[in-house]
């Protein structure tokens, strides 16, 4: 797989020249029932949506079983299984530890770069939980395909950070930017994952209930397009 110049806006309609692991689509549009507003590509006509917040049962938040989502709701190869991101942690704001249960991803594999050069990326998160104990979050990670290693992962947002010191909340970061370059040759798989996540004191651990009720009204990130800079 290499850069899908002819597809980084999703201008084909399709995950064409993507890797997607989790519950995604291509739309024009998407409708933020928190804010009662639609979202619309920022530079294209199609945007990436990952993790659909809207496929949910309303009544208590639960993820729609596999059985109950549609072949309109996904996009191939999307699935209709959330993607496993509880390798995912790190310290928050609040200085416990938030760790990731589920979500979705997007990918572009064998992107080659020569000093200077680099990537670019433009999201939108939308937070649909915002209880005390849970802190959904978006990650971009950088990976040296020869190597394996990983080069950068960059915390992109977390929705204690949406939290305005008044108290009041905001239910989306609006469209964001996140760019990196190399200052060497490189080829490397770009990667950006959305997460429901549940916060603990880092000393005592884990309340396993907690990560039960954080599956509960996922949040969601749109993906404007990728771009070589």
């Amino acid at each position: 797989m290499s850069f899908p110049a002819d597809n980084n806006i999703f201008q084909k309609g399709t995950f064409e020249g993507f890797a997607v692991r989790g519950r995604a689509r291509v739309d024009r549009d998407f409708r933020h029932a928190w804010e009662n507003r639609s979202v619309s590509p920022g530079l294209g006509k199609h945007f990436a949506i990952l993790d659909d917040p809207n496929l949910i049962d309303l009544s208590n938040g639960t993820r729609l079983p596999p059985s109950q989502i549609l072949s309109s709701d996904l996009t191939a190869p999307a699935s209709r299984d959330p993607l496993d991101t509880s390798d995912l942690d790190f310290i928050d704001l609040l200085s416990q530890k938030t760790r990731g249960i589920d979500g979705a991803s997007l990918a572009v594999e064998g992107i080659s770069l020569k000093p200077g050069e680099g990537i670019m990326t433009r999201w939108n998160f939308l937070v649909y939980d915002q209880r005390d104990d849970i802190n959904d979050f978006a990650v971009a990670e950088l990976i040296d395909e020869q190597s394996g290693q990983t080069i950068e992962q960059k915390l992109l947002v977390q929705s204690q950070g949406l939290k305005s010191p008044d108290g009041s909340i905001r239910w989306s970061s609006g469209w964001m930017p996140y760019s990196w370059k190399t200052s060497s040759s490189v080829r490397l798989t770009f990667r950006i994952v959305v997460s429901n996540g549940y916060t603990f004191n880092p000393l005592s651990g884990p309340d396993p209930l907690q990560r039960v009720q954080g599956r509960a009204f996922p949040s969601g990130l749109l993906v404007d397009g990728i771009w070589l800079i």
